[in-house]
């Protein structure tokens, strides 16, 4: 393929739309309350870097060691391409864990690709119900961005 394309790119989003997508105080139950915001933070490093990060946060909730749910790290990253999120994804699960690492999610919406973390308190239940309605919540936002939404099947190469 040329270094170039005639495919048409996504815009940029603004730094408002791509921060909308994170959960908010409306979404994480109490007395969690925000400790980072998006825009302070990013997600972990990978090596090699993913490909075609277009906009890149983390947000962390936390609560006292004695509540049910203790901390939540709520991770996005946003994709120029459906193929880069999708192969984002893969990589996530293997190197940083999940579905597989117990409390954590990876999720997929259109070009943008989340994944949450949940952290049960000292004597908290599992987190899996919390867990399933925050990734919830969160595919929500995702679908409803103008960058986000289902992905078509991919296509056969």
């Amino acid at each position: 393929m040329a270094p170039w394309s005639l495919r048409a790119r996504q815009p940029a989003p603004a730094p408002g739309e791509f921060l909308a997508l994170f959960l908010d105080r409306d979404d994480v139950p109490p007395p969690l309350h925000r400790i980072c915001a998006p825009g302070d933070r990013r997600p972990p490093a990978l090596s090699p870097p993913l490909t075609g990060v277009v906009a890149a946060g983390a947000a962390v909730w936390a609560a006292p060691g004695d509540a049910d749910l203790h901390r939540v790290d709520d991770l996005r990253w946003l994709f120029a391409r459906p193929g880069q999120a999708r192969r984002a994804v893969d990589r996530i699960r293997r190197e940083l864990g999940a579905p597989g690492t117990a409390g954590a999610r990876v999720l997929l919406a259109g070009l943008v690709v989340a994944r949450l973390v949940c952290t049960p308190g000292q004597d908290g239940p599992p987190v899996g119900t919390a867990l399933a309605e925050l990734a919830r919540r969160a595919a929500e936002r995702a679908a409803a961005a103008p960058f986000g939404g289902p992905l078509p099947p991919p296509k056969e190469d």
